[in-house]
């Protein structure tokens, strides 16, 4: 999802969950407060009283000024659940690089009371070596041990590094040493453009 608007991002979420209950959405919404109105009334449709998560993984907004507008539409579709009946145990589990809490209004403190933050830290030397060789193994994926330890080395503790690595491997289709050093190169050219650090 990748370069969508917020709204288009929210419709997503609609068009998934409505998927996965086997309906179609009747009326595309076309605006985020139609959208939100159209999440809420298919959870209690489908998920009243009942548990539910929805994991939202790495949300792909890196412009300050979108995931802003992001943060303020999802702490809205928030406490409009939280306000809804029977939906207590619909749980939403989000991913981000970016932390959302900078973007929390004097007016959605209320948001406070529905969310908790966790900020994760970086992995072990010894977790990404684990990771690096699940995967290798799992994917029938040769490289060599000092291009892995340079993976291993250049991911800085960033599960997110590994994986983009090795969907980088499977795309080029060749793990070759030149070319496995590239797309390493490649990988921490990228997702540095997008870090703070």
């Amino acid at each position: 999802l990748v370069g969508l608007d917020s709204l288009e991002f929210f419709k997503e979420i609609l068009y998934s969950i409505t998927s996965c209950v086997g309906e179609s959405s009747q009326k595309e919404p076309s605006s985020f407060n139609e959208c939100s109105k159209a999440i809420i009334a298919i959870l209690q449709k489908h998920f009243q009283h009942k548990s539910l998560i929805l994991f939202i993984e790495e949300i792909p907004i890196n412009s300050d000024e979108d995931y802003e507008n992001f943060s303020n539409k999802l702490f809205s579709l928030l406490i409009s659940k939280n306000l809804a009946v029977g939906l207590d145990d619909v749980l939403f589990v989000l991913s981000s690089i970016n932390s959302p809490t900078g973007f929390i209004k004097p007016f959605q403190q209320k948001v406070n009371q529905y969310l908790i933050f966790f900020p994760l830290t970086y992995w072990s030397h010894l977790e990404i070596k684990k990771l690096t060789e699940l995967i290798k193994t799992n994917l029938l994926i040769d490289i060599p041990s000092n291009i892995n330890e340079e993976l291993v080395v250049k991911s800085k503790g960033s599960p997110r590094f590994i994986k983009k690595f090795f969907r980088s491997v499977i795309s080029v289709g060749k793990n070759d040493p030149t070319t496995l050093s590239r797309l390493i190169q490649e990988t921490h050219r990228e997702l540095n453009q997008y870090s703070n650090d």
